[in-house]
């Protein structure tokens, strides 16, 4: 299973930078480009969903918000085309001030069946694009 990740400092407090982590769930097409749109859903085990269209196709996930400890995480379920997880958390560093952040993500994914290898590359791809909107947003909201 390839696992990817990276840790960016922003320079924005943590508030700020969880709400846009948090809009990229709302609508995921105004931080990556590739990905027309996502519609929410609660399963039947009363766990969230999200059902996302890419250029690729669709993938379902299933979403948990742990907005106490300001970390977001999807696994890849029902028929997309991988599977695995992304997880993406906001943090500070006490010792620095209120003005700086750190948004962490870990994408780890494996193919599965048809275009899987091009569905985990995407999604490498639009974890990472995403990532660098929401700090570039979160750094550029006035303060």
């Amino acid at each position: 299973m390839a696992k990817v990740g990276e840790t960016l400092s922003v320079e924005a407090p943590v508030d700020v930078v969880w709400g846009f982590l948090v809009r990229t769930v709302e609508g995921p097409q105004d931080f990556c480009g590739g990905v027309y749109g996502a519609e929410m859903f609660v399963r039947v085990d009363g766990t969230h969903g999200c059902t996302v269209a890419t250029e690729l196709g669709v993938r379902t996930e299933r979403m948990q918000f742990d907005d106490e400890g300001r970390e977001l995480s999807f696994e890849m379920i029902d028929d997309t085309p991988c599977t695995g997880r992304i997880v993406a958390r906001v943090f500070d560093n006490p010792g620095i001030g209120n003005m700086l952040s750190f948004l962490e993500y870990e994408v780890e994914l494996e193919p599965r069946g048809r275009n899987g290898d091009a569905f985990v590359a995407a999604a490498q791809d639009e974890v990472r694009e995403t990532m660098a909107a929401v700090k570039a947003k979160a750094e550029a909201t006035p303060r």
